[in-house]
């Protein structure tokens, strides 16, 4: 068990030791941290470590930005769920091809099994945000809630009974965790971990998926496949062929195992590499590149077809969304 507080902004020179921080507290990804001036958008952290549970709170102004990406998931493999949890920040998630938008008064989990993006920014510009990411082992919460690997980047609203008592937990983690004996720390985070998954089995949001669980083995196929993909959306050659030579499997049965799927094979691939594509373009690091080179680094080669995708997807062009991302970080 473990606690880490600090309360002051970072000096842009020192960004190093933030990341190790998010990376120690969170997992390795690749981040990007909102700058107030010459400083970083940091005005404290906090976090403690319980027996399959860490708790995370961050405030600052701007925003982070988080993308574990398949060489991150091969360089540190973990297999735990993240909570994210807004008080005073708006938040977009980004995972197996779903997009998920929402602010205080909701949550969603995302898995560090499976590559993901992430947003946290102030809900209005030049305010300060404040959220708190729960870590909690995968194993231990798939034993308290079946299909959880099913239900990732959905937004789930808090409410009173389940969601409530969650809440205060977290906040008593925070504030009374880093007193408590081995054992306590052992009981204490069972309670939290029971009162995260009572708060998911709770919502009518997931009841569907629920309701509506895949085969285990053909779960197990989906998720196998949908891994694959995301490892190769830079890769022309991607398709259901491809896939399931990979998987050992034949097309047809390949096919049925997205079935109760939201999408097809073809739509995951497309909209996993159109959320990397909108990632790219709002990442001041690649304002260099252009958009068709970013298009085509993530398999697109016709530029009219990337274009109309691209505007399906998310309401705008693509040099709109980097004309977007560009003011915000100016």
């Amino acid at each position: 068990m473990s606690w880490t507080q600090m309360e002051q902004s970072i000096p842009a020179k020192d960004a190093s030791r933030l990341r190790n921080l998010f990376d120690a507290s969170i997992c390795s990804m690749e981040y990007g941290l909102g700058r107030d001036m010459a400083r970083l958008s940091v005005t404290s952290f906090g976090s403690i470590d319980l027996p399959g549970v860490s708790v995370i709170r961050d405030e600052g102004i701007g925003y982070r930005e988080g993308n574990r990406k398949p060489c991150h998931i091969a360089a540190h493999p973990s297999d735990d769920f993240l909570i994210c949890i807004p008080h005073e920040a708006r938040v977009r998630l980004t995972q197996c091809g779903t997009q998920t938008d929402f602010e205080a008064g909701n949550f969603s989990f995302l898995s560090t099994a499976r590559p993901f993006g992430a947003v946290i920014s102030a809900p209005h510009p030049n305010a300060r945000f404040a959220h708190t990411i729960v870590r909690v082992s995968g194993p231990l919460l798939r034993q308290r809630f079946h299909g959880i690997d099913e239900c990732c980047s959905q937004p789930i609203k808090i409410r009173p009974g389940a969601g409530r008592i969650m809440l205060s937990l977290l906040d008593l983690a925070m504030e009374e965790g880093g007193s408590l004996s081995d054992v306590q720390a052992q009981h204490f985070s069972n309670a939290l971990i029971d009162a995260i998954a009572d708060t998911a089995m709770a919502a009518p949001e997931l009841a569907l998926l629920r309701l509506n669980p895949a085969s285990p083995a053909k779960s197990r196929l989906r998720e196998r496949a949908q891994n694959f993909m995301l490892a190769n959306l830079s890769n022309t050659e991607l398709d259901a062929a491809f896939i399931a030579n990979h998987c050992r499997v034949s097309i047809r049965y390949l096919r049925a195992a997205f079935a109760d799927s939201p999408h097809t094979i073809g739509s995951f691939i497309r909209e996993a590499r159109l959320q990397q594509c909108r990632l790219a373009l709002q990442s001041s690091a690649l304002a260099g590149k252009s958009v068709m080179q970013i298009a085509m680094s993530w398999g697109f080669a016709d530029a009219a077809y990337f274009s109309r995708a691209y505007r399906s997807c998310f309401g705008q062009t693509p040099s709109e969304t980097r004309s977007q991302a560009l003011r915000l970080a100016g």
